[in-house]
C-alpha cells in the first residue's frame, strides 16, 4: 500500500472506497488473542485462505477515535447481559465497516475492502468480550479464540519492548474501575514485578472465556501450541465447524509474521519452550504463583497445555 500512496489521486480513491465499504456483519470472521499471542501469524494464514480484508486491532485506544466516547479501558469487560446501546452501536458499525479510523484498514488493500462483503477482525485485547459478542450478534462463523501459554506471551512482551513501561504493581484506582479486578483486589495489590502484573492481566481476561459454559461451543478455542505442532489439523477443525472449504495449500506455515521479533518455525518443537530460556527461575516461580491463585489449569511450568480442545 505504501507504493500506491505515491499514485496521483490515491487519497481520492481511498476516501471513496472507505465511504462505500460495507460488510455483512453476520458473515465476518473474528479472531481473539492476547498481544504477542500469535494472532498476527494466525490472521495472516486466514487472509491467505479466505482472501478477505484484515481489520487490525479495533480496540486500540490510541488509534481508534470512535472508542473515546465509550471510555473503554485497554482490556474492557462488557458483560453478556449489557444493554448499553452505545456499545452495541460501536460494534455494529465496526462489523459493518462504517468506522473511519485509518488504523483499522492499514493492513489490507483498497481493492479487498471495496470488493468484499465481509472481513477478518483481529482483536488483541478482547478475549473477555467473547460472551457478550456472541450473545449480541448472530454470527454465521464462530469466532476463533486463540490462546497461548501466558509465560510465552509475557516473555515475548518483555522482549519486544512495547511493555517496557508496564508498572511493577496495580494501583487501587485501576482495580476499583475494573469489575474483573475488584474481586481480586487484595491479591493484585500484593504483586510487585512486571512479570506478575502481565501474568495477572493474562489470567483476568482469559478466565472469562476459559471458564464460560459456552467455551469451545459458541467460539472455537485453539491453543497456539497445537497450531504450531499441526496447523493442517487445526484448519480441518475450523473447516468442519464453519462448514466451509479452507484451502491451506496457499499458506506457508513456516513464514514469520510481520510483527515477529524472532524466528518462528513449525518444524522446531523448541519454539514452544523458548520462554524457559528468556525468564529466570525466580520470574517463573512468581508467575506460577499468579497462575495458581487464579486457578488456571490449562497451563503450568510445562511448555505444552494440559488440555486440548476438540469439536
Amino acid at each position: 500500500m505504501a507504493m500506491l500512496k505515491k499514485i496521483p489521486g490515491y487519497y481520492v480513491v481511498k476516501k471513496y472506497v472507505r465511504n462505500h465499504t460495507r460488510f455483512d456483519k453476520d458473515l465476518n470472521f473474528l479472531l481473539f488473542a492476547d498481544p504477542r499471542g500469535g494472532s498476527t501469524w494466525f490472521s495472516e494464514c486466514l487472509v491467505s485462505i479466505l482472501n478477505k480484508p484484515l481489520i487490525w486491532e479495533p480496540l486500540h485506544l490510541k488509534r481508534v477515535e470512535e472508542l473515546k466516547p465509550l471510555k473503554f479501558g485497554w482490556r474492557q469487560y462488557v458483560g453478556e447481559d449489557c444493554s448499553e446501546i452505545e456499545i452495541k452501536n460501536f460494534f455494529s458499525k465496526l462489523f459493518e465497516g462504517r468506522l473511519k479510523s485509518d488504523w483499522l484498514y492499514n493492513h489490507t488493500s483498497l481493492w479487498k475492502l471495496y470488493t468484499s462483503n465481509s472481513a477478518i477482525f483481529k482483536f488483541c485485547r478482547g478475549n473477555q468480550l467473547l460472551p457478550y459478542l456472541v450473545e449480541v450478534f448472530d454470527l454465521k462463523y464462530k469466532p476463533i479464540y486463540f490462546i497461548r501459554h501466558p509465560f510465552a506471551v509475557v516473555a515475548s512482551q518483555l522482549k519486544q519492548g512495547g511493555w517496557s513501561n508496564t508498572s511493577t504493581g496495580f494501583s487501587s484506582n485501576e482495580i476499583d474501575h475494573d469489575p474483573l479486578k475488584r474481586r481480586h483486589r487484595e491479591f493484585l495489590l500484593s504483586l510487585t514485578t512486571k512479570e506478575e502484573v502481565l501474568t495477572a492481566n493474562w489470567c483476568i481476561v482469559n478466565k472469562v472465556p476459559l471458564e464460560h459454559k459456552l467455551n469451545n461451543i459458541k467460539w472455537i478455542t485453539i491453543t497456539y501450541e497445537e497450531f504450531l505442532q499441526d496447523p493442517e489439523k487445526t484448519f480441518r477443525r475450523i473447516q468442519k465447524e464453519w462448514n466451509k472449504n479452507l484451502d491451506t495449500t496457499k499458506v506457508d506455515f513456516n513464514k514469520n509474521s510481520v510483527t515477529s521479533i524472532e524466528e518462528v518455525t513449525t518444524e522446531s518443537k523448541l519454539q514452544l519452550a523458548k520462554w524457559k530460556n528468556q525468564l529466570s527461575e525466580l520470574q517463573i516461580w512468581r508467575m506460577l504463583k499468579v497462575l495458581r491463585y487464579f486457578d488456571i489449569e490449562i497451563y503450568s511450568e510445562d511448555a505444552l497445555p494440559h488440555q486440548r480442545f476438540n469439536l
